[in-house]
């Protein structure tokens, strides 16, 4: 079990409990609250891709104390963003993991990649911030940033950016080719009184 601990000064460190003892210390921790933690380990956190920037980490062990600090909060963001011109420049620590904040423009699913010959699987996102781009594949800055992007979509708007839409007209020329569609259209009027349909033979005459 890993964590990230933060003192009132706004400073973190990465905490971990190893697997044998979260039974003992999982219903003892909640995200948010304030706690004197006692008698643990101390080690080095050399691993890429390391939770926080600090050189050192808490390991939890067995005689580690934990207690609930009642009626005290922390009220300090526990997220550093970082602006994506600064990833795209490439002028990080890429050690550490870091915060980031953009609106989600795009997603692939489940990829499978290979790196010092054992196999490992990821999913491939793309944010937008202020006109940029990045994505954890390739990063670019775009021309001209998203018009009105702060605005809500609709579940209708994110249904018709993933298919390749048609209108009516277009749908007459399939009339002679076996296909399935699905259509996104606004009911204008209900005819009442009489069916839709008739029944016909195989040579398209109606039948009484």
């Amino acid at each position: 079990m890993d964590m990230i601990l933060m003192d009132d000064k706004g400073h973190k460190i990465h905490a971990s409990v190893r697997k044998t003892l979260i039974y003992r210390f999982q219903s003892l921790l909640s995200e948010g609250r304030v706690y004197q933690i006692s008698f643990f380990g101390v080690g080095e956190s050399g691993r890429d891709f390391r939770p926080t920037s600090h050189p050192w980490k808490i390991n939890f062990d067995i005689h580690t104390s934990v207690r609930l600090v009642p009626n005290k909060a922390i009220n300090l963001s526990p997220y550093s963003f970082v602006p994506l011109s600064d990833i795209i420049s490439k002028d990080l620590d890429t050690s550490f993991l870091i915060d980031v904040i953009g609106i989600l423009t795009g997603a692939t699913g489940e990829q499978e990649f290979e790196k010092d010959v054992e196999k490992h699987k990821r999913i491939t996102i793309q944010l937008d911030q202020d006109g940029f781009l990045e994505s954890n594949d390739t990063a670019a800055q775009v021309i001209s940033p998203l018009q009105d992007s702060a605005k809500k979509s609709t579940p209708e708007d994110d249904f018709l950016k993933l298919i390749d839409g048609k209108t009516i007209e277009q749908l007459k020329n399939l009339a002679e080719q076996k296909s399935y569609c699905i259509v996104l259209g606004t009911v204008k009027y209900i005819a009442e009184g009489m069916d839709w349909y008739y029944p016909t033979c195989k040579c398209s005459k109606k039948m009484n």
